[in-house]
């Protein structure tokens, strides 16, 4: 009996106990929200990135739960969940924390980045022969900074880190005489990695060379050989002339000079040539090149002069030993393009055709001094474009330089043309150029005394040609004239 009764209250207690767990259950399953974790929560930030500009940045934000079978669920802002920012003003890790509500609870707190100002002020700040210095202004925020040497030979970039606090850097063990291009960003941590704010302007440097760069400049001669002439380099020895058919192609040594000057005698005829130099020092035994020289385009061009008797006197006199001409005492712009005073492989030629048998690069031609006395401007001029016209026909591209009529004295023979003559037709002289688009080349100022007539100084005795002094300050002329437009 005994026994029964304790099995009664035990079967009792067992159902009570049971029943108190059921609706202890019941209760706990309609209680309980669901907890938001960084495990089970996608939160996706419309930007993950700002750049500071001193105002606070507010991303925009989806929420996604993911349940333990791998179903999404999309959230709803105030519903499901709360936003609200930290740190997002200033440059650093901003944060926007995702607080459950209604069904769900807990929180998830993500971080984008408020990434620094673009760094201003780099500067190099000294160069030695295998080092570079610079410096930048410090970006407020900042954890660090990324610096970027580009070495231009071999087109590869290496990056330094510097930490916050220190905005400069020396570059060390560097090759001698490399060109670099330096740029600087600084940096934020943000997720465990570096977030960079903009790069700052690049500049360019360059380690320090044995043996300095020379500015080279040429011309080609009146007697048609390249000329090249340049700036001296400090504690240069000798200097090496560079040569190539292309300006980007290989350039091969034709000479070791210890002048800066130098005559590319050997060039061909009507050849076009590009030219370099670069200085040279030894140093303890070792021989260091500078760098190149900027590079230089010149032909090989054959020049010809055409004239009366005032350029006969280059011949009479002598001055001009090699050059080529084509003169003749009284010849007129008429006379030069009609008249059979030269030949040509043996026949009977004008003047126009001897010049253009040398099939010339660059022609300077004076006429008229005869004529101008008692011809108008007109029929000269119509003669002249004849004879532009051929040889730009037979010679496209040649230099065609008309020159002015010299000034003559106030008491010169009837027969020279006087001053208000000259000044008209060399006028029309330089319209004509134009309008045929050669060259006029107005070398007579030297030779006029304040009256604008010719000046003693020059007057040969007749009060119309040129003295020996005369001639060699014509060259003088014409050499300045290609060397200024080559």
């Amino acid at each position: 009996m005994k026994k029964n009764i304790h099995l009664i209250i035990l079967t009792a207690a067992l159902i009570l106990t049971f029943t108190t767990l059921l609706i202890s259950a019941a209760s706990t399953t309609d209680s309980d929200n669901i907890i938001l974790t960084v495990e089970n929560t996608v939160v996706k930030l419309s930007e993950t990135s700002y750049q500071y500009d001193g105002k606070e940045k507010k991303p925009n934000v989806t929420v996604k739960y993911i349940a333990s079978d791998g179903t999404k669920t999309t959230l709803t802002e105030k519903k499901d969940y709360s936003v609200t920012y930290k740190d997002n003003r200033e440059v650093g890790a901003a944060k926007v924390v995702i607080s459950g509500k209604g069904d769900y609870t807990g929180k998830v707190v993500v971080k984008y980045g408020i990434l620094p100002k673009k760094v201003t002020a780099l500067k190099v700040t000294s160069t030695s022969k295998t080092g570079i210095s610079i410096s930048w202004n410090e970006v407020s925020g900042a954890k660090g900074y990324d610096v970027v040497l580009y070495k231009v030979l071999s087109k590869t970039a290496k990056h330094y880190t510097v930490l916050a606090g220190k905005a400069k850097f020396h570059f060390s063990d560097l090759p001698i005489d490399r060109d670099y291009r330096i740029k600087v960003r600084a940096y934020i941590s943000l997720n465990g990695k570096r977030a960079y704010g903009p790069y700052s302007d690049t500049v360019k440097t360059a380690t320090n060379a044995v043996v300095g760069k020379s500015t080279l400049r040429g011309w080609c001669s009146l007697l048609s050989i390249p000329t090249l002439e340049w700036t001296k380099v400090s504690k240069a020895e000798k200097y090496a002339v560079l040569r190539s058919t292309e300006k980007k192609g290989t350039y091969k040594r034709i000479a070791t000079v210890s002048g800066n000057n130098y005559s590319d005698e050997g060039a061909s005829i009507h050849k076009t040539y590009f030219y370099k130099i670069k200085a040279i020092r030894t140093v303890d035994g070792k021989k260091y090149n500078g760098r190149e020289s900027n590079a230089v385009k010149l032909k090989a061009k054959r020049t010809v002069f055409v004239g009366d008797s005032i350029m006969s006197g280059l011949e009479a006199y002598k001055v001009f030993p090699g050059g080529i001409t084509v003169t003749k005492v009284g010849m007129g712009t008429y006379t030069f393009y009609s008249s059979y005073y030269f030949t040509v492989n043996g026949s009977a030629a004008t003047g126009c055709e001897k010049v253009i048998s040398y099939n010339p690069d660059r022609v300077f031609i004076m006429l008229g001094m005869n004529e101008s006395a008692y011809k108008k401007n007109g029929p000269m001029i119509e003669y002249y474009r004849y004879a532009l016209e051929d040889i730009q026909d037979a010679r496209p591209g040649c230099e065609i330089i008309l020159l002015p009529v010299s000034p003559t004295t106030a008491n010169s023979a009837k027969t020279v043309p006087k001053k208000a003559r000259i000044d008209s037709f060399n006028s029309a002289l330089k319209a004509f150029a134009k309008e045929m688009g050669v060259s006029y080349y107005n070398y007579t100022a030297p030779y006029k005394d304040a009256n604008g007539y010719l000046s003693s100084k020059y007057n040969g005795g007749d009060g119309c040609h040129w003295n020996i002094a005369g001639y060699r300050l014509f060259l003088d002329k014409m050499n300045e004239y290609i060397k200024n437009k080559p």
